[in-house]
């Protein structure tokens, strides 16, 4: 993670000293800069690709939806070097989903405010977004290797809540 953090910050032009690590999740490790600007820098490229679809994507959905959605301000893709990718947005106000709010909050809430989302994403009329958006059909490499990626971990949370 390190090297691939210090490549971003170089490429972005900024301090280690000026920023804090959100997060990392399988395909992006998340930081904050001071001044609310978060950045999610790929670890593939197939993460990176991921990125650009957003840039095209969530200006266009943000219409159809009446919550508040991130708007990417900055992007970047270029497979020829690492990272291959950065998206960058103005950090949205509200309280982060992370497992502390889970396990203290109300998960039923949680699950219905995110079942009420997806369902609203699923309503948005593809006919009415810009061609340079088309529909994928599912991407069978990455699913297995998504698979791969966190079938052990899913395994072991199973075994602590069962047993």
């Amino acid at each position: 993670m390190k090297g691939l953090l210090d490549a971003a910050l170089q490429i972005l032009n900024i301090d280690k000293n000026d920023i804090e690590i959100l997060g990392e999740g399988f395909g992006s490790i998340v930081i904050e800069q001071k001044d609310g600007t978060v950045f999610r820098i790929a670890k593939t490229i197939e993460t990176a690709r991921q990125y650009t679809k957003e840039v095209q994507m969530l200006p266009q959905i943000r219409a159809f939806l009446d919550i508040e959605i991130p708007l990417p301000i900055s992007y970047m893709f270029d497979p020829s070097i690492t990272p291959s990718g950065i998206i960058g947005y103005k950090k949205m106000k509200g309280t982060p989903l992370n497992p502390d709010v889970l396990i203290s909050k109300n998960p039923n809430v949680i699950a219905k405010q995110l079942a009420k989302f997806i369902i609203k994403l699923h309503q948005i009329p593809i006919n009415k977004l810009d061609s340079s958006c088309p529909q994928e059909s599912n991407n069978q490499l990455f699913i297995k290797i998504l698979r791969e990626d966190t079938q052990e971990i899913l395994n072991r949370k199973r075994a602590t809540e069962n047993g």
